[in-house]
């Protein structure tokens, strides 16, 4: 007899179904690693400044921290008018200054990598905004490789806007979370980098605004003064602390009363204005030379930015719009005010704003290419990039070998000039002189006519700051003549006497009269 089937059960836990093996996704797809590359090309850009020497404010800070990094610090928190950043101008050279000493190239890879850490920081930021992963990476792009930042990366002493866009781009990465999910692990470290920020450079005061402009924004329900009062409560730990950091400006150490950084409140404000919206694109070949005073006409960069607004106003983007330009103008403030002191490296921190209203531009024309005709947005999106580099490599080649005049071979880039002439000094007075033997005191002289020149080189060497470092002599006194002014206190058994030229370059007194030119000076010793 035959037995019937038996129908047998199977639990679903032993069944052994076949899994459909997901999609592999190629690397070069994944964004953060073409950031990465944008990051590499970067660098490959920008590193030949690690072959220049250090240069004007350079010395300054660097003579603190040889010789008083405890004095240093201290006076910046005393009840004296002047800037307040002690993590950027004295705690940071301290630390390196014990490192690397007059050694300049760990310091540029030291800003080299601050600036990776931006653009990286740049991205995220961008894509926390809601910015397609195309048009964020075209525009961090475009940040990266940016030739208007050459002297933020150049000057060594710009790793405070360096340092501060860092901390304040954490902050806001932070400080918008917290807002989100009201959770104090957000809020903690927000705190924490807005006062590291503060330590660095005045214009990052503006996060608490920005943080606030941003809750503000958030609030989708409620009336105005509902929205106000709840991002108002949401923010108020950054709100407390601007307003201490005011406090302590305002009213214990006070606002700088002179110098280049005295403030001014005048036509200077709408030039500045108009100076600093031009300058975030680097659309010329070539910096201009006098880079301190700026003209206040319309140029084609601002109508590239008015055409960014009204295009954000009429795509319906209110808020990005609003956001973006206060972000820009509130970074912006502090430097608004000073006269004939505009310089593009003030432009690092503000140019965010003005590049996340960019953002939604390039994104939509990715999406337009793309929609149109499929592949290829991604190759003009690449294309895009790599043009971008080869542009920036080549301007910043391009300044290094633009020279003032064929009689006078160094950069016109202020920077880069000033750095080759403090290393042609640092050169020849470490071999022509014994820098061991702390002299009680260095006499300067110009070899040629005095004037722009002779001021150049002074400049370039922070004065008397450069020299006591190649010395390492804190109490030496520096003096700087004119050929054929009289030393009246020149005392040949403590004293030395070093001639200089426009490019920096030292001649003793047996090179000059070697040279035919004959007495020099007339030494008439007390």
């Amino acid at each position: 007899m035959k037995r019937p089937a038996r129908s047998v059960m199977i639990h679903p836990n032993m069944a052994k179904t076949k899994k459909t093996p997901s999609p592999q996704i190629p690397p070069w797809s994944n964004p953060y690693i073409i950031v990465g590359v944008v990051a590499v090309a970067a660098v490959v850009c920008f590193f030949p400044v690690t072959k220049y020497f250090f240069l004007q404010d350079d010395f300054i800070l660097l003579e603190d921290a040889a010789f008083k990094p405890n004095t240093a610090f201290a006076a910046v928190f005393e009840s004296n008018p002047g800037l307040f950043r002690p993590l950027t101008k004295v705690a940071y050279f301290a630390a390196m200054y014990k490192w690397a000493g007059l050694n300049p190239l760990p310091y540029h890879i030291v800003s080299l990598l601050l600036h990776v850490i931006n653009i990286f920081l740049f991205f995220h930021l961008l894509r926390r905004f809601k910015i397609g992963a195309q048009g964020a990476m075209i525009v961090t792009a475009l940040f990266a490789l940016n030739v208007a930042f050459l002297d933020v990366l150049a000057w060594i002493c710009c790793v405070q806007q360096l340092a501060a866009l860092m901390f304040l781009l954490l902050g806001l990465h932070w400080g918008v979370r917290a807002i989100e999910t009201k959770s104090i692990k957000f809020i903690l470290p927000a705190i924490g980098v807005y006062v590291l920020a503060l330590m660095s450079m005045e214009q990052t005061y503006a996060l608490a605004l920005i943080l606030f402009l941003y809750a503000f924004q958030h609030t989708k329900t409620g009336g105005f003064q509902t929205r106000l009062r709840t991002a108002a409560i949401d923010t108020a730990p950054f709100l407390a602390v601007m307003l201490l950091y005011f406090i302590f400006f305002l009213g214990w150490k006070g606002l700088p009363g002179g110098g280049p950084y005295q403030l001014h409140i005048g036509a200077n404000v709408v030039s500045n204005i108009l100076t600093y919206l031009d300058w975030v694109f680097d659309l010329s070949v070539v910096m201009p030379f006098v880079t301190d005073v700026a003209g206040s006409g319309l140029t084609a960069t601002h109508l590239v930015i008015v055409g960014l607004v009204a295009y954000g106003l009429a795509r319906g983007r209110e808020q990005i719009v609003v956001f973006a330009l206060s972000f820009y103008f509130l970074t912006l403030l502090p430097v608004l005010f000073l006269d004939k002191h505009a310089f593009y490296l003030h432009n690092y921190i503000p140019s965010f704003g003005i590049f996340l209203l960019l953002a939604p531009v390039a994104q939509d024309l990715y999406e337009l290419l793309e929609n149109r005709h499929p592949g290829y947005g991604r190759g003009v999106a690449v294309l895009f990039v790599l043009l971008i580099a080869i542009m920036s490599f080549t301007k910043i080649r391009f300044n290094e070998t633009n020279i003032l005049r064929e009689d006078i071979r160094l950069p016109k880039n202020f920077v880069l000039r000033r750095a080759v002439i403090a290393r042609n000094a640092y050169e020849d007075i470490t071999s022509k002189t014994d820098t061991r033997r702390q002299p009680r005191q260095l006499f300067m002289v110009f070899k040629d006519r005095s004037g722009w020149y002779r001021d150049n080189v002074t400049a370039a060497l922070g004065k008397a700051s450069a020299p006591r470092l190649f010395y390492s002599s804190p109490a030496m006194a520096v003096f700087y003549h004119d050929w054929g002014d009289t030393l009246h206190t020149y005392d040949p058994n403590n004293s030395v006497m070093l001639f200089f030229d426009h490019t920096g370059h030292c001649f003793t007194s047996e090179e000059i009269e070697a040279d035919g030119r004959g007495a020099t000076q007339i030494l008439e010793p007390r």
